[in-house]
């Protein structure tokens, strides 16, 4: 062992936007929502357990952002699949609204936060993400039409979370350059 820690932002990447693609099929109405169950699950156990995982190896690989961008993400699907759960009652809209603006405020300042890595595909990820949450709380408080939009507002938010997951998974360790030299290795 060389007392160097694997990254594992490829896999929180990969896996969230594998949760989060499903979800937001629902969402933007392709699905209809008595297929919610099976999404919460995937996004508990791949997503939000993923996550939580990756964002404790960010936090002993010494990356504050990355840490907190993936702990709260992953304990979001925590959140939703304990709300889905045990609390099958349907919530008020307006407590809803206020779960979407919160997730919101939290997103927008980790895509502020995140103008400090140079990272545009990230920068654009978050950017999706707040967006989609924005739209959801505000869908809450009386304009359901706008949870379509939301829905696909994630849906474009997960095909940048999966270009963020190949980018990394290819340059993780050479990848990239083994990739372009057509190395089986």
């Amino acid at each position: 062992m060389n007392g160097k820690l694997a990254d594992p932002s490829p896999f929180a990447f990969g896996a969230f936007s594998f949760a989060w693609w499903m979800a937001c099929m629902i969402e933007a109405g392709w699905f209809s929502v008595q297929n919610h169950a099976e999404a919460i699950v995937m996004g508990f156990t791949l997503a939000g357990t993923g996550l939580v995982l990756a964002g404790v190896l960010e936090y002993f690989r010494g990356d504050t952002f990355r840490t907190v961008l993936f702990l709260f993400l992953g304990l979001g699907w925590w959140f939703a699949a304990v709300q889905h759960t045990w609390f099958t009652q349907k919530l008020s809209s307006g407590f809803s609204g206020f779960d979407a603006l919160c997730w919101t405020v939290i997103l927008f300042i980790l895509w502020l936060a995140s103008f400090s890595k140079k990272n545009v595909l990230l920068q654009l990820f978050l950017l999706g993400l707040w967006i989609s949450f924005g739209l959801w709380t505000i869908a809450a408080w009386g304009v359901p039409v706008l949870s379509y939009i939301g829905g696909y507002v994630g849906l474009i938010t997960a095909i940048l979370g999966f270009i963020i997951f190949i980018q990394e998974v290819f340059s993780a360790g050479g990848g990239a350059q083994k990739a372009a030299a057509g190395s089986n290795a």
